[in-house]
């Protein structure tokens, strides 16, 4: 998580989202709808290398929109959101595999809140497996 540059507002750091993306407008309107939320950083799809992309930038979550970054990053220790927009579907990448929710209406908000929930779902995960510092 990152830092959130307003600490009276926020207990912990903003999320670093990293969208990698072939439509700007699907990056551009999940860093609107998650404006103070999240950090969302855009980043052309087809240049390839997003493995290591991904490994340099260290983002807390990863957001493709073509199916070649999408494969390349499967094996991401981080929440990964495909979005097939022609199908209107959003994929989520988790331990047991690809899993597809219905998105009919295409929208952000629905695209944020599975991103949201992945992001939230990784982090109590990870709490609940740190050992107790409780002296």
């Amino acid at each position: 998580m990152r830092d959130a540059g307003t600490p009276e507002r926020w207990e912990h750091a903003l999320p670093l989202i990293l969208a990698i993306c072939e439509t700007p407008l699907l990056a551009e309107a999940l860093a609107d709808d998650l404006e103070s939320i999240a950090i969302v950083r855009p980043f052309p799809a087809g240049r390839g290398d997003a493995r290591g992309l991904a490994a340099n930038v260290a983002p807390d979550a990863v957001v493709v929109d073509r199916s070649e970054e999408a494969d390349e990053l499967e094996a991401l220790d981080v929440p990964l959101v495909h979005v097939l927009v022609d199908r209107r579907v959003v994929r989520v990448r988790r331990a047991d595999g690809w899993h597809e929710l219905p998105n009919p209406t295409a929208s952000a908000a629905a695209i944020r809140n599975v991103l949201l929930g992945e992001i939230f779902a990784v982090a109590a995960h990870r709490r609940s497996i740190q050992p107790s510092t409780d002296a």
